[in-house]
Order: C-alpha cells, then structure tokens, then sequence
C-alpha cells in the first residue's frame, strides 16, 4: 500500500512538473515569437532611403525619439506619438497621436481612420460649426481611447463585439485621430481670418496626408509586414 502511494505521489509530482515545464516553454515560445516578429520579420519591411524623399516622404520618428511604445503590451491600446520631424501636426500645431493595439500570433493589420467634418474658414475650424465643422480643434488629448465617444465609435475598434463576429478581431488594429479638419487628405497650412474683424486671426495646419504617411512610416520601422491588411 505505501509503495502504491509513493508511485500516485511521484507520478503527481512528475505531472506538476511538465505542466511548469510546458506553461514555461509556451511563455518562452510566445516571447520569442514577438521578438521575431518585431525583429527578424520586420528588417523585410524597413522603409528604403529612397522613400524618405521625395514630395510626401515616408519619415520616420527619430531613432532617440520616446514615443510611448511599448512591443511587449499586447490587448491594450497604447498611445504613439510622432515628432514634428515627421511632418505631423494637429491643426492646431499640437503632436500627432494615434494608438496601436498589439494581437498574438499575427501580423495581420487593421487601420482605421477617425471621421469626422471638415474646416475650410474661419468659424468651421474654430469648432463654430458643430459635427460639420472640425473635429479636435484642440488636438488629440492623452489617453483618446478611455473617451467613451471613441471607443463606440466603430465595431471594428472592439476585439469582442457583442453583436458582431469578423476575422480582423484578432488582428492587429490602428486608430488614426481626426484633428486636421481635411479628411485625413490636407498639405497646406491657412491663416484664417474672421470676415467680421473681431476674431483674432490664428494659423491652421491642414496636414491630413503628412500624418497618414507618417503613421505609416512608423509601422513599417516597428510592425512586421503585415500577412493581411
């Protein structure tokens, strides 16, 4: 009897112990995988010099450049900003922000752009128009995820949607904010003044394709080629 309990007692431990061994190895396993997928995978999709020139380069964020990121975050929207070396700018001159939310196991690739009015004189990218007019006039706030306006803004912002089913769930996702007021399609920079002279004049960047490109730019030196997109 006690040489059975002993052979139950051992084959528990042994038992324990594979399934340490087997949880350590897929931990092992999935770091690995992001590291390949962030490293070895991404040296295929670095952008080339000829890219960074030209008329709408592709610049990417100085390599000294904090942006927020962080390759080892997954499930969880993370914010990144670009340096003005980039060519982004909100509007209002503030930093470009937009957010990535990492996936395991895939390099398949979401983007979303933010809608929103468009500006094109005094009153409308001052926010004097409503939803026609420009939207974050101010810029992109911190944490523009949180806001519960953004987070419902589009079933395909959700990793589980309580109504709808779709493969790009488990994708990798990219949000673009709207704070340019030209569709994410501007390049110009307007000094608008009001008609009736009693507004103070202010400077507007229309920089919708440099913030686009700029976003892109930055995927291609952080992400793997995306599989789908």
């Amino acid at each position: 009897m006690a040489l059975r309990l002993s052979r139950v007692k051992n084959f528990s431990v042994l038992l324990v112990l594979t399934l340490l061994i087997g949880h350590t190895q897929a931990n092992s396993s999935m770091e690995q995988y992001a590291k390949q997928q962030l490293t070895s995978l991404n040296k295929i999709n670095k952008l080339t010099e000829t890219e960074k020139q030209g008329s709408f380069p592709l610049i990417p964020n100085p390599t000294s450049f904090n942006d927020g990121f962080d390759p080892r975050r997954f499930g969880k929207w993370q914010q990144v900003e670009l340096h003005p070396y980039t060519g982004a700018t909100c509007g209002n001159g503030s930093p470009y922000k937009f957010y990535v939310n990492l996936a395991r196991g895939t390099t398949n690739l979401s983007i979303n752009f933010e809608p929103g009015g468009a500006c094109w004189d005094y009153a409308s990218c001052k926010g004097e128009k409503g939803i026609s007019g420009a939207r974050n006039i101010n810029g992109i706030p911190d944490n523009y995820m949180n806001k519960l306006e953004t987070a419902y803004l589009t079933p395909f912002l959700y990793r589980d949607h309580y109504r709808d089913e779709f493969p790009a769930q488990d994708w990798i996702q990219v949000f673009l904010p709207y704070c340019t007021g030209d569709v994410h399609a501007g390049d110009r920079t307007v000094v608008y003044k009001d008609s009736n002279g009693q507004g103070k004049s202010y400077v507007w960047h229309h920089r919708g394709v440099r913030n686009s490109r700029a976003v892109v730019a930055w995927l291609r030196e952080n992400l793997s080629q995306p599989e789908q997109c």
